[in-house]
């Protein structure tokens, strides 16, 4: 009986140090645009991604856009221990009203181009699913 408590102790604490593996950000396929609906090749767009209960900082990724407007980032995966998420969202719990948990990933065109990702009249903020994402970026 003493080893099989000994072994289940240490299976569960196996459970909590293994890091398991989980998508920090979508494949995203992004396009951009001009008002007029004409592609913009050349142009620098920024993939922001953080998993607010697996990571204390995020981080990101440029990519310019190709002679068709478009660019492609690949999905991005994290590994984090049980143990380490639970110590970050005590950490990210913190911050109270402010405080933000999961996975978030948005994109957005910059350097002498501005634009994000607009949804449904708001700035899209994917949050964990779909796994493939397809955005357009109408830049001013």
């Amino acid at each position: 009986m003493r080893k099989f408590q000994i072994v289940i102790a240490l299976i569960v604490i196996l459970l909590f140090v293994y890091p398991f593996e989980s998508l920090q950000a979508p494949l995203w396929e992004v396009s951009v645009v001009d008002t007029s609906n004409n592609s913009i090749s050349g142009a620098k767009v920024r993939e922001s991604y953080r998993d607010y209960s697996a990571e204390s900082k995020g981080s990101e990724a440029d990519l310019i856009t190709d002679l068709t407007g478009k660019v492609t980032f690949p999905a991005r995966k994290i590994r984090a221990s049980v143990l380490k998420r639970f110590v970050i969202v005590l950490s990210s719990a913190t911050a109270g009203a402010h405080a933000s948990f999961g996975p978030h990933a948005f994109v957005f065109v910059f350097g002498g181009m501005e634009g994000s990702s607009i949804k449904n009249g708001v700035v899209e903020d994917w949050t964990g699913s779909p796994r493939m994402n397809k955005s357009v970026i109408v830049v001013q």
